[in-house]
């Protein structure tokens, strides 16, 4: 088979079946198949196989059946998924895909960890053998670190794009440098590849287990299962592997405690950050108020002086009023001729052009609201975005101009919030996010930072 016809066949199954009117969970059936006469036979042969992991209870099923089972697996929790093909590599008879995956999921997706319906983006890898004009197996991964930050499971670390064309192609300093931290410390404490078998054997069979026991939940919270039919389907699977983890547990001292030990610290630090953000966001939003309120009430007030110049507050909610601003009001009773609420948002394209950079919405006299797009290979200059402003009628002087900023620290306090050792976690994590004057490139001499503290 030529190349291009090979490249065409995957292409076509990424863009134009997985993520295209063919998958649409509305013209699913029971079974996870077309509700009409749609037949996938002529894209995979008869013995095609999924390597893909994680792989739901009992395994991908074989043949045209495996086909519609990874379309139900996206599509039932992001039915507008849509895939775009950003390059693809042909190696004898593997296909190699890059990809960029969006979609809004639905309500509490991914075993309930999203409270609400949001829009992810994650870019991934994928690798289809074609034999004979068919698909016959398939690899894949994507970028699990970047679809949590956007969960809120994990902070955002600094990212560098090595790639003009390349969503993915990323390099994580912090994270580079844990990975050589930790092959360090598994080279030094086992010697050898054959001493980590009884760590495999536990970090195999253990997701094994897991991935049962989310399925279950799935069964019976999104999918709608009665009880026994969640147990008739689980039930025998975690049994056979509870007697394999029981085999494997004989071997922790051997080895087995390390994979145990690595969940346990990535549990710990995944807890920590969502009860410690939840609680910080509900401290911050105790006394928040929404900016078309605060805008009302600043009409009517006459106890606040203005000044000229023009103000400009960061926040990455634009209909709540951004704490610099309120805490401004509230302490120095000061407002601007202007206000600029501006948001930052990054585009799954390297680079954006002038004209889709700027988005301006005029909130009265005093106040806009604008939204700034920057391309993902692109430095974001808020300054330098701020003067395309002026062709939609908000001129920009950056001599005029103030930068606020709001920072928060934090304070420990007793039977408040989290416990002293993961206050400590909590705030080192936090230090790991980049500063915004460096980030967004604001001139030192116009930033003002305003404190805010909060207890854990």
């Amino acid at each position: 088979m030529l190349q291009k016809q090979q490249i065409e066949l995957v292409r076509h199954w990424y863009e134009d079946v997985l993520s295209g009117p063919v998958a649409s969970g509305s013209r699913m059936n029971g079974n996870g198949q077309a509700a009409g006469d749609t037949d996938l036979s002529h894209l995979f042969a008869p013995d095609f196989v999924n390597h893909v992991v994680p792989c739901p209870p009992g395994g991908w099923k074989s043949g045209v059946a495996g086909a519609w089972q990874i379309i139900k697996a996206f599509r039932r929790p992001i039915p507008d998924l849509l895939l775009e093909v950003q390059e693809q590599i042909v190696a004898d008879d593997k296909v190699i895909t890059r990809y960029t995956a969006s979609g809004t999921a639905m309500a509490r997706p991914f075993f309930g960890q999203a409270s609400k319906a949001q829009r992810y983006s994650v870019s991934g890898i994928g690798i289809e053998q074609v034999t004979g004009g068919r698909i016959v197996a398939s690899w894949g991964t994507w970028d699990a670190y970047g679809l949590m930050v956007q969960m809120g499971l994990l902070p955002r670390l600094e990212i560098r794009h090595t790639s003009e064309t390349q969503v993915g192609q990323i390099y994580m300093p912090q994270v580079n440098r844990l990975l050589l931290v930790g092959v360090m410390a598994l080279v030094l404490t086992f010697g050898s590849s054959s001493a980590l078998a009884s760590a495999y054997g536990i970090a195999v069979i253990g997701t094994m287990v897991i991935t049962t026991i989310l399925a279950s939940v799935v069964f019976r919270r999104n999918w709608k299962w009665p009880i026994w039919g969640v147990a008739l389907v689980c039930v025998p699977l975690l049994l056979i592997e509870l007697v394999f983890l029981g085999a494997n547990l004989a071997k922790v001292m051997d080895g087995g405690w390390m994979p145990l030990a690595l969940a346990a610290g990535i549990v710990v630090v995944i807890w920590t950050w969502l009860r410690g953000t939840a609680h910080v966001q509900r401290k911050a939003r105790a006394g928040s108020v929404r900016l078309e309120s605060l805008i009302a009430s600043i009409a009517k007030s006459t106890r606040i002086n203005a000044v000229p110049g023009t103000a400009v507050f960061l926040t990455s909610d634009p209909e709540i009023a951004p704490a610099a601003l309120t805490h401004n009001l509230k302490h120095n009773h000061v407002l601007h001729a202007r206000n600029l609420i501006v948001t930052v948002t990054v585009a799954n394209t390297p680079y954006v052009t002038d004209t889709g950079r700027v988005e301006v919405e005029k909130l009265g006299e005093h106040f806009a609201r604008i939204r700034l797009v920057f391309g993902y290979m692109e430095e974001p200059n808020v300054p330098r975005a701020l003067k395309l402003a002026a062709k939609q009628g908000e001129k920009f002087d950056i001599m005029t101009t103030s930068f606020f900023l709001n920072r928060r620290s934090f304070r420990s306090a007793r039977n408040e919030g989290l416990p002293d050792w993961q206050e400590h976690l909590y705030i080192s994590l936090t230090k790991a996010a980049s500063n915004a004057t460096d980030f967004y490139r604001l001139p030192v001499n116009r930033v003002i930072e305003l404190g805010q503290q909060l207890t854990l």
